[in-house]
């Protein structure tokens, strides 16, 4: 279980990290600035959303082996997570 923590770990910071330096590349460099690049911002931006999301509530769900997290969340993950 040790290496499954290790590697999701790995799998969601490289996740966030990688999509923070998209937004900052996009953001700095007003050459990078067009259409196409803000909708791939908009798509960083929902990915670190999912990653922050998925990053903490799967692998504590997958570790308990029950949902502690109340109805609310039960019903908004599955949603966000898509």
């Amino acid at each position: 279980m040790s290496i499954f923590a290790v590697i999701y770990s790995l799998i969601v910071t490289l996740g966030i990290l990688g999509n923070t330096l998209v937004i900052l590349s996009v953001m700095r460099h007003r050459s990078l600035q067009s259409v196409r690049n803000m909708f791939i911002v908009s798509l960083s931006c929902s990915d670190i959303v999912v990653s922050i999301v998925s990053g903490t509530i799967t692998p504590i769900s997958a570790f308990t082996k029950v949902w502690i997290f109340g109805g609310a969340l039960c019903k908004l993950v599955p949603l966000i997570q898509v």
